[in-house]
């Protein structure tokens, strides 16, 4: 019961992102800040005692979300640099690169310079609408998978690794994905002022 439940959520945040994201994105920057800031916590506090660990977790997404809300320019850097951390490590994968004890370094410092440049360069609307949508039917279809499957499919905190796996086995998925993410694009830059 607790599992339909979870999933139905993230399929409707999902939804509301794939074609609304861009006229609720100061809330859904936060919700999204705080749920970076909580699986960062919960990795950085890993071996801890989980009350603490699922405080301080609680806590670092909090603030991460609330500064996301106020101070929009932060909330926009951390999102940039949240989808890019997410992209290099797929790359990282994808491309068999063995970067050993540097990889979360590189990761890191990869996710930082391309979040500013995404700032720098001012193209926030355009990234916006692809980084909601993209995500958006991220969370639509790891929804509808933990409901087939009754497990949620995301390992290691890495959404797209897992929809990368999910996709080599199950290419239906994919094209759900993809119509998702294209028909969010074409809809959000159609109403978005």
């Amino acid at each position: 019961m607790g599992n339909t439940i979870y999933s139905a959520i993230l399929i409707v945040l999902g939804l509301i992102g794939v074609f609304r994201g861009y006229k609720v994105f100061k809330i859904y920057l936060a919700l999204s800040a705080f749920i970076l800031g909580f699986f960062f916590g919960f990795r950085i506090l890993a071996g801890q005692d989980p009350a603490w660990q699922l405080g301080g977790s609680v806590i670092l997404g909090l603030l991460l979300g609330v500064i996301s809300f106020t101070i929009y320019k932060v909330g926009m850097f951390i999102i940039f640099a949240a989808l890019s951390a997410e992209l290099v490590r797929w790359g990282i994968v994808y491309f068999g690169w063995n970067l050993g004890v540097y990889q979360d370094w590189t990761v890191l410092i990869l996710s930082i310079l391309f979040g500013a440049t995404m700032l720098v360069l001012g193209i926030e609307k355009f990234i916006v609408i692809l980084a909601t949508s993209i995500g958006g039917a991220a969370y639509v279809v790891l929804g509808f998978v933990a409901i087939r499957t009754n497990s949620f499919p995301v390992n290691n905190y890495n959404v797209f690794m897992d929809l990368t796996k999910l996709f080599a086995d199950e290419q239906m998925f994919l094209v759900g994905y993809a119509a998702l993410v294209f028909f969010g694009i074409l809809f959000q830059f159609k109403t978005a002022k």
